[in-house]
């Protein structure tokens, strides 16, 4: 008797510890398509020779998401700007962005990994969306880089445990990226995700995953090149001083559902004008919302 309520007891721990272990993967096909929904909210503050200059804008960007190519080497997405808003807090023309709605570039990912490896149609979608204005031209390739393009597809696809296999809650995991910051350069960051168990969430039943950003580095674009001609960035000690955010996952339908993030940087950066070099402090504050739709 004894040893059968031995079995039993393990049996119901065996099919418990089961229960509580989830299998968390994407489920993408060729030819699947979904709309990310993004809106952003920055507050920003650079302080030089004693005097501040705080700025604030927004963003809305619609994102039509195109699964082309699934294989066991390769996954293929082709992101499409259905619509993109950004208010003239942000010190640029809306316009210019405006001309990004329409066209598209795609990243090639790692399928184990996702981490992106290359992109493609970045020449063509900045020469359609500035014409054969040079300047323009020069200002989309500082703001919008490749790699703002590769990190992006990263952050979207890339939470989940490299290693394939079930996960537990407290089960935690790293990952490193990027964050681009257009002429200033980027931030390299790790990220510790923590799956944090089944919830209830808009109706369905979806897997949230938490992240705290726990170290970054700065670098300084290769060139060095300022906003403007005769304008460099000689050095720079930026760094992340608090970040986290949240994924909601739907296992059923192996997607992103929706996302949350707030990350704030601050630091000195030193530039050189004209032979002068002036010290500016910054700190710059995101806010950021997903949703994954199957509509726009």
């Amino acid at each position: 008797m004894q040893r059968y309520l031995i079995l039993a007891v393990s049996a119901v721990l065996w099919t418990a510890g089961d229960l509580a272990a989830q299998e968390l993967v994407w489920k993408l096909n060729k030819g699947d398509r979904f709309f990310v929904h993004t809106a952003a909210k920055t507050r920003q503050s650079m302080k030089f020779m004693g005097q501040e200059v705080p700025q604030e804008f927004a963003q809305k960007t619609v994102t039509r998401v195109d699964v082309k190519e699934k294989s066991p080497e390769t996954i293929v997405i082709a992101y499409t700007t259905e619509k993109m808003e950004i208010d003239a807090g942000a010190g640029l023309d809306p316009k210019l962005f405006k001309a990004l709605e329409g066209l598209t570039v795609s990243v090639h990912l790692d399928p184990k990994t996702f981490k992106a490896r290359k992109v493609e149609g970045y020449k063509e979608l900045v020469e359609k969306a500035a014409g054969n204005d040079p300047l323009l031209q020069n200002v989309l390739r500082v703001v919008l880089t490749e790699d703002f393009f590769m990190s992006n597809v990263e952050s979207q696809f890339g939470f989940l445990p490299a290693a394939p296999g079930t996960v537990s809650k407290g089960q935690r995991w790293q990952q490193t990226g990027s964050i681009p910051m257009g002429p200033l350069g980027k931030l390299e960051v790790t990220k510790e995700f923590t799956y944090e168990g089944p919830v209830d969430k808009d109706g369905k039943t979806l897997d949230k995953i938490s992240y705290k950003i726990t170290n970054s580095k700065f670098t300084l674009p290769a060139n060095k090149q300022g906003f403007a001609p005769g304008v460099e960035f000689s050095k720079a000690d930026l760094k992340v001083t608090s970040g986290s955010g949240v994924y909601y996952f739907d296992r059923a339908a192996g997607r992103l559902l929706s996302s949350d993030d707030k990350v704030v940087m601050s630091g000195q950066m030193e530039i050189e004008a004209m032979g002068n070099k002036v010290v500016l402090e910054i700190k710059n504050e995101t806010e950021a919302s997903t949703t994954v739709k199957d509509t726009k």
